[in-house]
């Protein structure tokens, strides 16, 4: 009965008994390195300092791949799929998307239509939803970044949580 989990006085292995005490190292796996940790988009201050220096892009264009600017991610959705899920579209929010960026999830190039400077539509097929895990998204614009005080043209992480079935 899994309920006798809660009345665990003591652990021991090895001959030694365990601390039982949570760790700030402890790794979640759906939430990252950090049990505080469960925002879906990394380095939020950077994004907008980027964004405050840079501006965003407007238009219905694509900038020119050849001054591929900085990209950066500002927002997901959806943040969480279940496991097993038919392929879905996942969006991309940010700015500087560039008709040549390609979107990684972990290091699998996936097929996106690109929308707008400020929007990508990422096809996630059920191979990349077969496993329960935290995902980590990045945009990439080719070479050579117009604006490499900013970043190599990788945006920052956003993560993708897919939930056990």
């Amino acid at each position: 009965d899994v309920r006798n989990m809660r009345q665990i006085d003591t652990v021991i292995q090895n001959g030694r008994v365990l601390d039982r005490t949570l760790h700030s190292s402890l790794n979640v796996p759906l939430y990252g390195h950090n049990t505080g940790q469960r925002n879906t988009i990394n380095d939020g201050k950077w994004v907008r300092a980027v964004k405050r220096e840079l501006g965003t892009i407007g238009g219905a264009q694509a900038p020119n791949p050849d001054a591929s600017p900085q990209p950066a991610i500002e927002a997901i959705s959806p943040t969480m799929i279940t496991q097993g899920s038919a392929p879905t579209y996942l969006t991309l929010t940010g700015f500087n998307f560039t008709a040549g960026s390609r979107v990684y999830v972990g290091d699998t190039s996936v097929p996106y239509t690109w929308v707008s400077p400020t929007e990508l539509q990422v096809l996630l097929d059920r191979n990349v939803l077969s496993r329960a895990g935290r995902f980590a998204i990045v945009v990439k614009n080719p070479q050579p970044v117009a604006t490499l005080k900013w970043g190599d043209g990788t945006s920052n992480v956003a993560h993708l949580i897919v939930k056990f079935r």
